[in-house]
């Protein structure tokens, strides 16, 4: 399983305004528009993470996010019991996270990946 995000993300530059406070950040729809549920995570990591100087904010979030995400895919019901099954088929997912610079068109692996527990 690969989780990739993506550089120049429009949903995190809208996460970090909308964490910034701006009242505008949100589509016409506004902060109860469907997308926004899934722009929630964003918006919270926006929130908390510490951007060291001279970082780009957006790279930061979108690297943060793709972290959390494959740890919460980790923590999923459907990985833990396959991580556990006998099939050793099922047992030999992997989580992956990767990073995709629009500028470079390349990926960026975040070394975070994740393999199933040793028994």
């Amino acid at each position: 399983v690969i989780i990739v995000g993506h550089t120049r993300c429009g949903g995190v530059e809208v996460c970090l305004r909308a964490a910034a406070n701006d009242t505008d950040a949100f589509p016409e729809d506004g902060p109860d528009a469907p997308v926004n549920w899934w722009l929630q995570l964003l918006v919270q990591i926006a929130t908390e993470i510490q951007v060291p100087n001279g970082m780009d904010c957006t790279n930061v979030v979108t690297e943060e996010s793709v972290k959390v995400q494959v740890n919460n895919i980790c923590n999923s019901e459907m990985i833990k019991a396959a991580w556990v099954a006998s099939d050793p088929a099922t047992r030999g997912i992997y989580i992956h996270g990767w990073v995709y610079s629009m500028h470079t068109q390349m990926l960026k692996d975040l070394e975070i990946s994740r393999s199933p527990p040793k028994i």
